[in-house]
C-alpha cells in the first residue's frame, strides 16, 4: 500500500482507466448513462477530473501488487469546505475533462446528475468537523475478494486516527455495496430517495 497525495500526470489517468472500469456496472451509473462503452468513457473524463484535485487537497491509497497498482481509496477532509470545487478543477487543470464529460452527455443525462447531486447537497452539502470524507474504492475485478482493499482501509484509518480525525464519513447509491461498509463498522445514518428517481442515497458513518 502507498498513500500518496501527488501522482504523476501518467499515473492519475491510469488510475482513472482502473477506477472507471471499476464503476462501469455501478447501479448509479448504469441508471444515469446508457451503453456500457459510453458509460465507461464518461466515466474515465469524470474521474480523472475528481482525482486530479483529489490529488492536490485529498489522500490516494494505492494498493499494489507485484508493483503495479490494482486498486485505489480516495478521501477528502470533510472539513474542507471547498472539496471538489470548479475553482480546484481550474486549478488542477481538469477542465478538459470535465468538458469532455459535459459534451458527451446526453441532456437527459445531465439532468439525472444534477438530480442526484442536489440530493446529495441536501446531507453531504457542509463541512463535517473531526471527519475524513471516503470518495471512491475501487480494485480490479480479478482482485476483489481478496482483502487487499480492507487491509488498505484499516491501515489509513489508523493513519487518520493518529491524525487527530475522529470519523470516516461515506455514501453510496449502490445496495450491494450496504453489507460490504456494514462488514467494515459503518453506520447507516440515514438514506434519501433522489428527486425524480426510484433510487436511494445512503450515507454511513463510522467512528475512528
Amino acid at each position: 500500500m502507498d498513500v500518496s497525495s501527488r501522482l504523476t500526470r501518467h499515473e492519475l489517468k491510469e488510475m482513472a482507466d482502473i477506477m472507471s472500469t471499476a464503476f462501469v456496472m455501478h447501479e448509479h451509473w448504469t441508471t444515469l448513462i446508457g451503453p456500457k462503452k459510453r458509460r465507461k468513457k464518461a466515466l474515465n473524463r469524470i474521474f480523472l477530473m475528481i482525482y486530479k484535485v483529489i490529488n492536490t487537497y485529498g489522500y490516494i491509497t494505492t494498493i499494489t501488487l507485484d508493483d503495479m497498482p490494482i486498486g485505489y481509496i480516495t478521501y477528502m477532509d470533510a472539513s474542507d469546505k471547498a472539496q471538489i470545487s470548479f475553482l480546484r478543477v481550474l486549478r488542477t487543470g481538469g477542465i478538459w475533462s470535465f468538458i469532455r464529460f459535459i459534451f458527451f452527455l446526453s441532456f437527459g443525462e445531465i439532468k439525472g446528475i444534477l438530480s442526484y447531486m442536489r440530493t446529495y447537497q441536501t446531507v453531504r452539502g457542509h463541512s463535517e468537523e473531526n471527519a475524513v470524507h471516503l470518495y471512491m474504492v475501487g480494485i480490479v475485478k480479478e482482485h476483489r475478494g481478496k482483502g487487499y482493499m480492507s487491509l488498505a482501509f484499516h491501515q489509513m484509518k489508523d493513519v487518520f486516527k493518529e491524525e487527530g480525525f475522529q470519523y470516516i464519513v461515506l455514501e453510496t447509491s449502490d445496495q450491494s455495496n450496504i453489507p460490504i461498509y456494514k462488514k467494515m463498522g459503518f453506520k447507516l445514518e440515514k438514506c434519501i430517495k433522489i428527486k425524480k428517481s426510484n433510487h436511494m442515497i445512503y450515507f454511513f458513518k463510522l467512528e475512528i
